[in-house]
Formats: C-alpha cells, structure tokens, sequence
C-alpha cells in the first residue's frame, strides 16, 4: 500500500479543495494551510457562545456547536457545497470526526448516546442519492462511540429551500415539519445530538428538538458543520 501511494499520487496528485495545492502524504482535502485557516466560531470555547445565542430565544438545549463560518462565497464554502451537492462523503465523515475530537478533547457533549442527522424527506433524498447530514454524524459516531439513529425522527413533509427566507420564514417553513417516535422506556433521559451540516438561523435543527421534546425526550444538544449568520 505504502509503495502504491506514490506512484498514484504522481499520475493523479491529490489536490487541497480550496487552494488546489498539492497534498503530502499526512494531509487530507486541506493543505495545512487552508486548514489552520478555517475561521473556526470557538463556539465550544467562548462564554458567549454564537451558536447558543442564535437560538435562545426558540427553544433550550444543553449543548449547540459549529466547528467555522459558512459564507456560500467565501473560499471556504466549497466545503460545504463539496459535501452537500458533489457527493464527496470522506469529505463529510473527515470533517465531522475532526470537530468531533476538539469538542470530546474539551470535554463536551459528554453524555450523548444517540446521534440523529437531520432528515431530509424522501423525495429530496431520492434526488440527491444521500443525506450529507448522516455522513458528518458517522464522522462524529466514530469518535464519541455513540449510535446513529434515523428512526426517531420522521420528515413529514417536504419543505421548500430554505435559503434567501428570514429567520421568521425560516420558522414557518419547518412548522411540523418532523415527527418524533415516543422514548421507549428509559430513553427519554439519554443524550441526543442531533446535526446538520450548516446552521443559520437554526430552524431546521429546532424544528427537530421540538419533535424530540413534544415526544418525551429531555437531554438534547445540537451541532452544526458550520454556522452562517449572513441569510
């Protein structure tokens, strides 16, 4: 394997997604560069934390995280489109175990059991061919050694794109947008981290937590991939 490497990478060199550098053997999709680079919230870090603040005003969770910003413009929103329209899974699995071994090193989201990637309904899953939401949460799963669960949350309907819409047409459009399984017994009091891949208004996320909380569950925390306060 250590023979063939090199020789792959001279015919098809691996290329850093956003600066198009040529990757060493130690590095993956980002140079070193670009990596240091990613304009991290530090939500996990600040007293005041963005993520949290965004939704205070809508419902309490225990925990909320995103690992960096989101500008759908910016050099680092490839990422983001890389994961949700180029299919490109190690991308997302990579990225959610890296965020997930800063939060585990700063000792969060230490009770969560159960990981729930936000659902996408079935015809928009069908569409796209995957759920980039459950590709960040295997990435996530592998380091906290939680399970990932597509069964307690159900789409119940489709909802129109989300983006260009406020905040408060954020919240209509996710209106009972998702059903949640009732907790079998002793379920209602395990941890729960549900994910998406970008948080914005963080609509779509509490939509979720409300579907949850209405079914009996009480411990639930939410993270993001990335966070974007610009609609």
């Amino acid at each position: 394997m250590n023979l063939i490497t090199p020789i792959i990478d001279l015919f098809y060199p691996r290329l850093c997604i956003r600066c198009g550098s040529k990757l060493n053997t130690v590095e993956k999709y980002l140079c070193s560069h670009c990596f240091a680079g990613i304009p991290v919230t530090d939500s996990h870090k600040l007293r005041i934390n963005p993520i949290a603040n965004a939704i205070a005003d809508m419902i309490e969770v225990n925990e909320a995280y995103a690992w960096f910003y989101h500008n759908r413009k910016g050099s680092y929103g490839k990422l983001i489109y890389d994961i949700k329209y180029s299919s490109n899974f190690n991308l997302a699995r990579y990225l959610g175990c890296q965020y997930a071994k800063e939060l585990k090193q700063a000792g969060k989201l230490k009770d969560i059991e159960n990981i729930i990637p936000v659902p996408l309904h079935s015809s928009r899953k069908k569409l796209r061919g995957y759920n980039q939401s459950e590709k960040i949460a295997e990435g996530v799963a592998s380091v906290f050694g939680a399970k990932i669960r597509t069964d307690m949350i159900i789409r119940q309907r489709a909802t129109p794109s989300q983006v260009k819409k406020s905040r408060y047409e954020r919240w209509e459009n996710m209106q009972d947008a998702f059903g949640a399984l009732p907790p079998v017994s002793g379920e209602e009091e395990k941890g729960i981290l549900l994910i998406d891949d970008v948080i914005t208004t963080g609509s779509t996320l509490l939509a979720c937590a409300s579907a949850l909380k209405k079914a009996g569950y009480k411990n639930i925390s939410i993270m993001g991939l990335a966070f974007s306060n610009v609609l």
